[in-house]
């Protein structure tokens, strides 16, 4: 498989290992020092804390992630995507990420993602 590839099943299990609450899978998509912000600006940091806050979300939803823009420089990487939610109850939610990339002995990993949601449109 190519990088390029490698990195969209990365960005693609993230979505699949949230839905499916999947502390450890999801935990292991990040290096051990890996950051996630969430819409706020809330960061949560490290492996232990991306495994709590996983833990810790309430069921249900389900989100589509669709592949983006990928740029990669040498063992580094960074790229853009947007997602669909769709909650179980209320309204779809949409937005993007914006991420960095290590390739690592275990392969490519976030380092950092940021979660941006888009404002509801009238």
């Amino acid at each position: 498989m190519s990088d390029e590839t490698d990195i969209t099943a990365l960005q693609m299990a993230y979505a699949a290992r949230t839905d499916a609450r999947d502390a450890e899978g999801f935990a292991d998509l990040f290096t051990d020092d890996g950051e996630l912000v969430l819409p706020g600006g809330f960061r949560i940091a490290g492996r232990e804390k991306l495994l709590k806050a996983v833990r810790n979300m309430p069921p249900g939803g389900r989100h589509l992630p669709q592949p983006g823009a990928i740029l990669i420089n040498g063992d580094r990487a960074q790229a853009t995507s947007r997602f669909r939610f769709l909650p179980e109850k209320g309204a779809e939610m949409t937005g993007g990420y914006e991420d960095l990339f290590l390739k690592t002995a275990r392969g490519w990993r976030f380092t950092y993602r940021l979660n941006r949601v888009d404002e509801p449109s009238d």
